[in-house]
């Protein structure tokens, strides 16, 4: 009953007048509406996968220029979890980053980037109208500038995230067209 209450709560304070952007891209401009939460999870999301493994993946979303960081008691975080047994990586991301932020992400990028059992994609989120899971208090979209200055974020996802940035200016340059006659 208290999670109902609790859910209903949260329902109120998200749709109703006098709502708050909560630093959306257009919360932070002045502009915009209150935020909505994505229409539904990934198809791709399995919610009948194993345990968790050890390995989990993240991914640095961005859009214009931001990135959205996440923060929890030990920082800022970049979306992303734990893998399932019996699940595929990214179809773990899509759930993980649904389940973190209500979002759903687009043009998923593996990064080949691995430290420890973490592994680094890239993706674009459809909506910047995040709502955050119990997981995380915080959440803000974030220039490289910015990033460069948070003492809360580790210098591997500052490395992950300047090397996927950098990589997103060219990504067009780097892809191989090929053309097939008959």
């Amino acid at each position: 009953m208290k999670l109902i209450i609790e859910r209903w709560q949260k329902y109120l304070n998200e749709n109703m007048p006098g709502g708050q952007l909560r630093g959306t891209l257009a919360g932070i401009s002045g502009t915009g509406r209150i935020p909505m939460a994505a229409t539904g999870e990934p198809e791709t999301s399995k919610p009948d996968k194993g345990p968790d493994l050890d390995m989990s993946v993240k991914a640095v979303l961005h859009r214009n220029g931001m990135v959205l960081l996440i923060k929890n008691d030990k920082g800022w975080d970049l979306p992303g979890g734990h893998v399932g047994q019996g699940e595929n990586k990214i179809a773990a991301l899509q759930r993980e980053i649904f389940e973190e932020t209500g979002l759903n992400i687009s043009d998923i990028n593996d990064l080949h980037i691995n430290y420890g059992n973490k592994h680094f994609f890239s993706a674009n989120f459809l909506t910047d109208d995040v709502i955050l899971s119990d997981e995380h208090n915080k959440y803000n979209f974030y220039d490289l500038e910015s990033i460069k200055n948070l003492d809360e974020l580790s210098e591997e996802f500052k490395e992950v995230i300047f090397t996927c940035m950098n990589n997103s200016n060219n990504i067009n340059e780097n892809k191989l067209i090929i053309n097939l006659r008959a």
